[in-house]
């Protein structure tokens, strides 16, 4: 599985971000209302970011034999490709969001309700974003010692001979 990469996590935001500000220019000229989330999504992303931080706690745990029930291998990576997903959708919506922030701000509507749940929804995917890349390193599985196998570290090797 390929790990979270800063950069395409970053370019997927802005490019979120830019459809953000055009979804808001086309809505502003429509004269619809902004295409923002209300305050229930922040506590949705704060949710989600809590349970995957939870989540990403015990299998920590699991990996240093200090939980008290372990989790199973598959479970494991159902929380490793929960906190990618987590991390690739907090940053749609916080560049989404993003977009819509510099959108009302340079139509002089910046410190509306609008423009500051967009800037609660930022925030949210910002620690969504976060949570994400920690719990990733929290699933990263410790090197193996190859002098602890019991054929010396030799198996597997057949076909490199």
């Amino acid at each position: 599985m390929n790990e979270l990469r800063v950069r395409t996590v970053g370019l997927a935001a802005v490019i979120a971000a830019l459809a953000g500000f055009l979804g808001g220019l086309i809505a502003e000229r429509a004269a619809a209302g902004v295409p923002a989330l209300g305050w229930v999504s922040v506590v949705s992303l704060v949710t989600v970011a809590i349970a995957l931080l939870v989540a990403g706690i015990w299998v920590r745990r699991t990996q240093r034999r200090t939980a008290r029930r372990a989790i199973s291998g598959l479970a494991a990576l159902r929380v490793l490709v929960l906190a990618q997903a987590g991390a690739y959708a907090g940053a749609l919506l916080g560049g989404w969001h993003a977009g819509i922030v510099v959108q009302v701000a340079v139509g002089g509507g910046f410190g509306s309700p609008t423009s500051w749940n967009a800037v609660a929804v930022v925030a949210g995917a910002l620690i969504l974003v976060a949570v994400g890349f920690v719990v990733q390193s929290m699933c990263r599985l410790p090197p193996e010692d190859p002098e602890s196998e019991p054929n010396g570290g030799t198996e597997g090797v057949e076909g490199a001979r």
